[in-house]
């Protein structure tokens, strides 16, 4: 629900194509530090470690809850749990990530091409591949992303992530159950 409202600049409950595009756009911008229209990788590194700095810095003001520069035992015990992704603070709560939260959603992304291509991509590039992905999530084709179809959305991604696990694992079990070359008796 985060990542929706902060995708939502007009705050009309829904998400215009626009709106999604923008974000995506937006980051890369802000990682293109020579203006060349695209991301480097030295750019995106230097953008991962900006926004891990940010975060971590972040985390800490959260638990010096008394501003004095340090985090107190009392502070650090009066902290809530650090739970699982989702959960306040939890791994999906810094890292919003890729589609419309905080931080450079497209840190790990950002220049990686995934069409065969080689270089970095471009902005537009990425401009037309989130306008891609909107169309997919789009699901009633009504023009705007709504708060439905933004959890199927992630509940897909989550499938398909959870897919992607098991067929790694099992091409894991495959390799370690293969029988290593026999070695040449020695004379």
């Amino acid at each position: 629900m985060a990542r929706m409202q902060a995708a939502d600049t007009d705050s009309d409950g829904r998400i215009s194509r626009a709106e999604f595009t923008a974000k995506a756009a937006e980051r890369m911008r802000a990682a293109d530090s020579n203006g060349g229209g695209s991301v480097s990788a030295e750019e995106r590194q230097a953008a991962g470690a900006a926004h891990r700095a940010e975060a971590m810095a972040q985390r800490f003001a959260r638990l010096d809850t008394n501003s004095g520069g340090a985090i107190s035992r009392a502070e650090f015990e009066a902290a809530p749990a650090r739970g699982g992704r989702g959960q306040p603070g939890g791994r999906g709560e810094m890292r919003r990530g890729r589609h419309g939260g905080e931080g450079p959603a497209m840190a790990g992304h950002m220049g990686q091409r995934r069409d065969g291509q080689s270089g970095p991509m471009t902005i537009a590039q990425v401009e037309a591949r989130m306008g891609e992905r909107f169309t997919r999530m789009d699901a009633n084709g009504g023009g705007y992303l709504d708060a439905q179809e933004s959890a199927g959305a992630r509940a897909a991604m989550g499938e398909r992530r959870q897919e992607r696990r098991e067929r790694m694992h099992q091409r894991r079990d495959a390799r370690s159950a293969m029988p290593s070359p026999a070695t040449p008796p020695s004379e």
